[in-house]
Order: structure tokens, then C-alpha cells, then sequence
């Protein structure tokens, strides 16, 4: 019985790492809320600048939508924290009026909150902003030499 157990676990597992490569094949869905980001993978700004930037999501589901954006230290958002959505009324997209402050590297974090049908589901994620030049792994090492920065690729079997 144990043997059948573990084969069934296994195969699971295998499954679910190589979903996004078979055609066909199912995507992992981080648990919580099912919500991504659409667009833009990063915010680029000028120091010490003011810009409005449009973020875009998807989101399969049903329901309203409630997002709200917090920036780390360094950013300062400028509009209103929370907006709510209706689903059925196409792609969610929040407009951002951030000033940056000094060149560096600084996170926006939202919360989404999606409820429907009596339920209700949530997830944080965030995206990143570059204050300045971004800076590229070359830079980052001769500003840091005792860093050692190495690209890496893991398979699992």
C-alpha cells in the first residue's frame, strides 16, 4: 500500500513540474486569489519625479475585485490605496500617481481580495520599481565584489 502511495505522490509531483510544457498541460495557480499581473513586469522612473502608471491584471473569475496598493519606503503613492471592481465588466487596471525618491531599486505591494459567490479569496504580490538607471548584474558586481552573482537553473526529476 505504501508503494501505491508513493508512485501516486510522485506522479503528482511530476505533473505539476512539467504542467507548463506539455501542450495542453495545466498552469500552477499560486494558492489564494486567482489574479495576476498583466502588465508591467517592472516601473521604470526618474528620481526625485512624478509619473502615472497604468498596472493591468487578469483574473478568470467572477465577482468584485478589491485591490489596494501600499509602496515601500522610498516611494510615495499619490492617488487613492483601494479600488474595487466588477469582474464581469472586462480587465481590472488600477492608475498609479507615484513620486520616486532617491535612485534605488523599491517594491509596490498589492493586496486582491476577490469575493463571489459567498466566497472569498486573497493574495499579496508585488511589482518593482527602478528609481534611476537599473541596475544590471555586472554593475551590482563591481559595486559589491565580495557578491558573487551566478545565474542558476534547477530541474527537478
Amino acid at each position: 500500500m505504501q508503494h501505491i502511495y508513493i508512485l501516486i505522490v510522485t506522479f503528482i509531483a511530476l505533473s505539476l513540474a512539467h504542467a507548463d510544457k506539455q501542450p495542453g498541460g495545466f498552469a500552477y495557480q499560486k494558492p489564494g486569489a486567482d489574479i495576476r499581473l498583466a502588465s508591467p513586469e517592472f516601473i521604470q522612473l526618474d528620481p526625485h519625479a512624478t509619473a502615472t502608471v497604468s498596472v493591468t491584471f487578469s483574473t478568470p473569475g467572477s465577482g468584485e475585485l478589491i485591490l489596494s496598493a501600499k509602496t515601500k519606503e522610498g516611494l510615495t503613492l499619490e492617488n487613492n490605496l483601494q479600488q474595487r471592481y466588477d469582474l464581469s465588466k472586462g480587465k481590472p487596471a488600477l492608475e498609479l500617481s507615484l513620486r520616486a525618491g532617491e535612485a534605488g531599486e523599491y517594491h509596490i505591494m498589492f493586496h486582491a481580495t476577490i469575493e463571489g459567490r459567498g466566497m472569498r479569496s486573497s493574495r499579496v504580490f508585488g511589482i518593482p520599481v527602478y528609481v534611476g538607471e537599473r541596475q544590471t548584474q555586472a554593475k551590482a558586481q563591481k559595486a559589491h565584489p565580495k557578491y558573487i552573482i551566478m545565474q542558476g537553473e534547477e530541474t527537478i526529476r
